[in-house]
């Protein structure tokens, strides 16, 4: 395990904004090449980049990287906009600049300085400007319209970047007219599974992944927590000391998190949504079963989480016309879980031994085991373990002789063979800290028996996949974290 490197100071202002400092984040190097490509190419008019992803994950540590004119925007209000970014100009360029009392001013002073030279800006966190001036981002499709001279003129490369979504839901920079312009679309992750543990300094799956289902992959999040826990057993103390204390700058970076990432719109079912999530209601038409309402009223705040990378939606494999819901950032569903009921206690210091017992078996079964099913499933989608697979999900249906609820953590699909049905090439059920049991055995291949009807399952794999030291039983593949992690 590598040293742990030195931490901010966590005891930040409310409010403010905490941002990845280092730029040697694993996994980046492609984002780089590609801003790079975006700043340097040969292109003989001006073009507009777009860098878009979630709060704390690089975005300001990679625009700087660019080498051009970062202006950090505000939400101070329109006249105090446009005169930070006067200030900003005159420091770059060691003279005052152009006089501009606009957003579309300021835009053509902008191109005007491409003429001559190549020339880089960087709005960063557009999501700010746009607050206290909402036609931003159709004031910079219009100006970077390529019928116009001073496009055609220009060598201006104006990347905006940012987070979060517009009062309409729709994610910032997936603004239709704006994305029609550039010629850089490019969206920033959280770091998987395996970069988070190389981020963190961790070599061992046993804490790793625990680690990942509470704080994801933020890189921020490692700066604020600082020395990773040392052994498995160090995560109640690391959760203690970090998330669940009230004075922590992680305690309620959740809730905030989700606030900066919706957007300025009424977080009522975006609250909701996920909490009932995250106790373990996942399909669709179960969701809109469980808040008595039609799937489509659901459609639009689903989308959003979704859009804005706070949920994923994947078809569900054993039951046709259903998706299948899952929130995306494990700190939500850390919140949710675990957090949530129990906030007042939190917060008066009520977070003795007894507490965390009580909440043990939520930590287990809504935390870490679902957490560990999404990571088997994106192993199993990037090996070649099972040869040709083209689609790897899950799948949840109720079994119509006794409508109990019947569960495949893992399926891998593979090509249809002469015409006929799919292939389903491999079930499994994931057990991150629990034993794999004689009737857990039996729901999967019930699982795979309701599946026959779509898939041809006349090879399927049987497979468990455990964490470190569960057992499995007979007749199921044992596929270990070791493996998984191939750290």
């Amino acid at each position: 395990m590598r040293a742990s490197p030195a931490r901010l100071d966590w005891r930040v202002p409310v409010g403010a904004e905490v941002m990845v400092t280092r730029s040697d984040i694993p996994d980046r190097e492609p984002a780089r090449r590609l801003l790079a490509g975006f700043t340097t190419d040969s292109l003989p008019h001006a073009s507009l980049g777009l860098l878009s992803g979630r709060r704390r994950i690089g975005k300001t540590t990679l625009a700087r990287q660019t080498g051009g004119l970062l202006h950090t925007a505000t939400d101070a209000g329109h006249r105090a906009s446009l005169e930070k970014l006067r200030g900003d100009l005159a420091a770059h360029l060691g003279a005052p600049p152009p006089d501009f009392g606009t957003w579309p001013q300021a835009l053509d002073v902008l191109l005007a300085l491409g003429r001559d030279r190549a020339f880089t800006v960087v709005i960063d966190d557009t999501a700010e400007l746009y607050r206290s001036e909402n036609r931003i981002l159709d004031q910079v499709a219009a100006a970077f319209d390529p019928a116009r001279p001073e496009v055609a003129e220009s060598r201006t490369r104006l990347l905006l970047s940012g987070s979060a979504a517009t009062h309409f839901g729709e994610p910032l920079l997936r603004h239709k007219p704006l994305r029609e312009r550039a010629v850089l679309d490019l969206r920033l992750e959280p770091l998987g599974y395996r970069a988070a543990a190389e981020w963190w300094g961790v070599g061992d799956p046993a804490v790793a992944m625990p680690l990942y289902a509470i704080l994801g992959g933020t890189p921020v999040h490692r700066d604020l927590a600082g020395p990773p826990p040392l052994s498995a057993a160090d995560i109640r103390d690391f959760c203690r000391r970090t998330v669940l204390e009230p004075s922590h700058e992680l305690f309620d970076i959740a809730i905030r998190f989700m606030r900066d990432e919706i957007g300025p719109t009424d977080i009522g079912w975006y609250r909701t949504i996920p909490f009932t999530m995250a106790f373990g209601t996942a399909s669709l038409l179960e969701l809109a079963k469980h808040f008595a309402v039609e799937p489509v009223e659901l459609r639009r705040h689903l989308a959003t989480l979704v859009a804005c990378g706070l949920a994923e939606k994947r078809a569900n494999l054993l039951s046709p016309g259903d998706v299948l819901f899952r929130i995306a950032e494990p700190l939500l569903t850390f919140y949710h879980a675990m957090m949530r009921t129990d906030l007042g206690r939190l917060r008066r210091g009520y977070i003795h031994d007894f507490l965390w017992e009580r909440r043990a078996s939520r930590f287990s079964e809504m935390v870490l085991n679902p957490q560990w099913a999404a990571i088997c499933r994106e192993w199993a989608a990037g090996t070649d373990r099972f040869g040709e697979a083209v689609h790897v999900g899950r799948g949840y249906v109720r079994d119509p002789e006794n409508m109990r609820p019947v569960s495949a953590d893992v399926m891998v699909l593979g090509e249809p063979v002469d015409g006929g049905r799919p292939r389903l090439l491999a079930a499994g059920l994931c057990r991150w800290d629990a034993p794999v049991t004689a009737g857990d055995a039996a729901t999967l291949r019930r699982a795979v028996e309701l599946g026959a009807g779509r898939y041809d399952v006349s090879a399927t794999r049987l497979l468990a996949f455990t964490g470190p030291g569960v057992e499995s039983v007979p007749g199921l593949e044992i596929v270990t974290a070791g493996t998984v992690y191939e750290l």
